[in-house]
């Protein structure tokens, strides 16, 4: 079957609200630079959403969704991009169906991908089953209370007294018998069968119906196993979960204090609902609640925020002094960042707090404590990553036995091979990436339903515009610069042009721009300049030349870290010597700014 109607009455509601308003149609074109999309890249902005095409490992093409202030701040700010900004002019019916395309192929690509990750899943257990291997387990949230899935069955030494007393008035025999409930579910279940046929489709709107696969069924019901045995055995969060700073920004005011009490009998009915349903993917969200249970009742107890640490397990760390040495670029940041905190607070107490909320005031938490954290003690901070929701996962592998014959362990192996085998091809044959005709600028122009001229050069980022504005009236059009260009023209404005140059020019004084590991080695600036800049580039060359012998030397010590941050400047350098450029410096970390693309 297809999706496309589903999503189309699901999107009627949103439809009727864009009408409601001025809509706003853009064609961003993203200027070349090191790294991803070197050659360029666009994309397509309706009001607060970004939809861009990108090429992926193993050949093939995806529709990427993002907000307006992240795709910004990547492009723009991180990654140091100017942005051409077209403004197109359609009427509304029009707006809310191109809207309505690129967000149901998102969609549709979500759970046509989403399925070769699960049959590959499949494959993956399924083989390791049948030779007696352990199978990799990725049980989410079950992290925030188990570091291991031995010894999970005794009861920890030390009880959370907020999960004893919600045991107790669950009754311990509820507990008992769903958690019986579970682990008989578990020992009955068994490979599912998959048909093949089904996977074989050249239809881009088409994603074939697949049954609950066994992997994905067994780590859902052991994660709601471990999350009722959390509850039953009253398990304590494991160590760096909760966050309980002792900071002036924590203290609770008495209306915050009541508004968050209040929610902790909401989250008791929350729970309450859960454990006696019985959906076998609910464990992840039974965990969260457990955990945002104890986090609530300890700060109610103390009168200061404690909150779940929200961070991925995997989330990059870096040392403060590497982002920017100078403490007068973190005083800020950390200001605004309390000043969030404090906003967030004073607003639970009007209307109280819900899940959406308590959400909100996590991310705040989260983001002032690691910030001031590490600015204080010095330690690595954590800048990105905080993930959608606090569930932690539990990995750790598992040997998975049941009683069925190993020939029908086999059969249903060689079942989900061919079928990820026909299913791969089928995504191979809809959206195998091609650099010329199948790029991020095709698929775009073929969803606004732009022809593509190939003879004009329509398939070239930089040209795209061109096409768009022979099919949409372009109302504006808007240079967004990057970060570097929008500091440069600020300080031209502050001081002698003179001046500015000779100290923004080069790596080695630039005020706007640090050397970092992510970038090619280069000495010149070449992005603003023209006449000059096959001149800087064979100087970049000569000093990647240098680099690149030093980076010989240092091979045994820096994993021959300086060696390719040289090798890709020299090829940086070749460009600027036929007065191209890619190379812009980027950043690891920049304060965020309001996005400029939100208010054309």
């Amino acid at each position: 079957m297809t999706v496309r109607l589903l999503w189309w009455l699901l999107w009627l509601p949103l439809t009727a609200l864009t009408e409601e308003r001025q809509s706003q149609l853009g064609y961003l074109y993203i200027v070349a630079a090191e790294g991803n999309a070197s050659g360029g890249h666009v994309a397509v902005q309706f009001d607060d959403a970004v939809y861009h095409f990108q090429h992926h490992d193993g050949g093939l093409i995806r529709l990427h969704r993002d907000s307006v202030r992240d795709f910004e701040y990547r492009y723009r700010f991180l990654e140091n991009r100017d942005i051409h900004a077209s403004w197109l002019t359609v009427a509304p019916d029009a707006f809310a169906r191109l809207r309505e395309r690129f967000e149901s192929r998102y969609q549709i690509q979500r759970l046509q991908f989403g399925l070769a990750g699960l049959l590959a899943q499949e494959a993956v257990w399924l083989t390791a089953m049948a030779g007696g291997q352990p199978v990799p387990l990725d049980l989410a949230g079950a992290g925030l209370f188990f570091d291991a899935l031995a010894g999970a069955d005794r009861p920890p030494p030390v009880r959370e007294p907020v999960l004893a007393r919600l045991a107790r008035n669950l009754g311990t025999a509820v507990l008992d018998a769903r958690i019986r409930a579970v682990e008989t579910a578990l020992r009955q279940l068994r490979p599912v069968a998959w048909e093949a046929a089904r996977f074989v489709s050249d239809d881009p709107d088409f994603v074939p119906p697949a049954p609950y696969a066994f992997s994905e069924r067994y780590q859902d019901l052991l994660t709601l196993r471990l999350a009722l045995q959390a509850l039953r055995q009253a398990r304590p969060l494991r160590p760096g979960v909760l966050q309980t700073p002792i900071a002036a920004a924590f203290r609770l005011t008495p209306g915050v204090r009541t508004a968050l009490c209040g929610f902790h009998a909401a989250l008791e009915e929350r729970i309450a609902r859960l454990v006696r349903a019985s959906q076998p993917d609910s464990g992840a969200a039974l965990a969260i609640l457990l955990a945002r249970l104890i986090a609530v009742s300890r700060s109610c107890d103390s009168g200061y925020l404690a909150f779940l640490d929200r961070f991925e397990p995997d989330a990059q760390a870096l040392a403060p002094e590497r982002v920017n040495p100078d403490p007068a670029f973190w005083r800020p940041l950390l200001q605004r960042e309390r000043a969030h905190l404090v906003s967030v607070l004073e607003r639970l107490t009007d209307g109280g707090v819900d899940g959406v909320r308590y959400a909100g005031l996590e991310v705040a938490a989260n983001r002032y404590h690691e910030l001031s954290r590490a600015l204080v003690s010095g330690t690595p901070i954590r800048l990105f990553g905080i993930g959608a929701l606090p569930d932690r996962p539990l990995r750790a592998p598992l040997v998975v036995t049941m009683a069925v014959p190993s020939s029908q362990l086999r059969h249903r192996l060689e079942e989900v091979r061919r079928a990820h085998r026909h299913w791969r091809s089928s995504l191979r044959q809809l959206y195998r990436y091609d650099l010329l005709s199948r790029n991020c600028v095709t698929e775009a122009l073929r969803t606004l339903g732009v022809k593509v001229r190939m003879a004009r050069g329509d398939f070239i980022p930089f040209r795209s515009a061109l096409a768009v504005a022979r099919h949409y009236p372009v109302r504006e059009r808007r240079l967004l610069l990057s970060y570097r260009h929008g500091r440069l023209r600020q300080r031209y404005h502050e001081a002698p042009a003179w001046r500015v140059y000779l100290q923004e020019f080069n790596t080695l004084t630039s005020t706007l721009y640090r050397p970092n590991g992510e970038d090619s080695a280069f000495l010149f600036f070449t992005d603003d300049v023209f006449w000059s800049r096959p001149l800087y580039g064979g100087i970049n060359i000569g000093v990647d030349l240098a680099l690149a012998g030093a980076g010989l030397m240092t091979l045994p010590f820096d994993r021959g870290s300086l060696l390719q941050r040289s090798v890709r400047g020299l090829f940086s350098g070749l460009v600027e010597l036929g007065f191209g450029n890619i190379r812009k410096g980027s950043y690891l970390y920049l304060p965020p700014e309001p996005p400029l693309l939100s208010s054309p």
